[in-house]
């Protein structure tokens, strides 16, 4: 994959998406092969790792959600706001397709289950289940690319994990 390519989709998306976003040019794209997602949000490092797409509209489509867990780490409402405006924003440059594909993923966000802190809870234990060597961290890891966390924000938000994977540990050892 040429990264220069994806460079410049970066380039057009925040100029035409975001346009106020990252006025000091901190975030970066980098393409990263054979990963087990189609893109991330890494806010430690400031850059917005991509993967899997088919074309131009579908890189765009992943740059603008990635873009939107900047400042909305899960798909609340507060994202899925920000991701429907984009979809308009689209629409008003003349980008139908675009549009379209965002409004489809949106639907499908707002389609999927609701995240609770029992089902966080009851996929640590299922990490620990699955994988009984796994560690506390990387089980927290796991469940917040899931879900579009980063793990501190996962550990903040529900604060009984360690207990969650303390009573899958107790368990696999009765």
């Amino acid at each position: 994959m040429e990264r220069g390519y994806i460079a410049n989709r970066f380039q057009y998306v925040r100029k035409h998406f975001f346009p106020r976003w990252d006025l000091k040019k901190e975030w970066k794209v980098r393409y990263i092969p054979n990963a087990s997602f189609a893109g991330r949000c890494n806010e430690k490092t400031k850059e917005i790792l991509v993967n899997r797409f088919d074309n131009e509209d579908d890189l765009d489509l992943l740059l603008i959600h990635e873009i939107c867990h900047v400042r909305c780490p899960s798909h609340d409402s507060g994202w899925q706001n920000k991701f429907f405006l984009m979809s308009q924003r689209a629409k008003d440059i003349g980008r139908d397709e675009l549009s379209n594909l965002i409004l489809r993923e949106l639907h499908i966000v707002k389609e999927s289950p609701p995240v609770t802190a029992e089902s966080i809870y009851r996929l640590i234990e299922q990490c620990v289940h699955d994988v009984p060597s796994i560690s506390y961290n990387d089980a927290v890891n796991h469940v917040a690319r899931e879900h579009g966390y980063t793990s501190s924000a996962l550990k903040h938000k529900y604060k009984r994990t360690k207990d969650a994977f303390k009573r899958a540990n107790r368990i696999l050892k009765e």
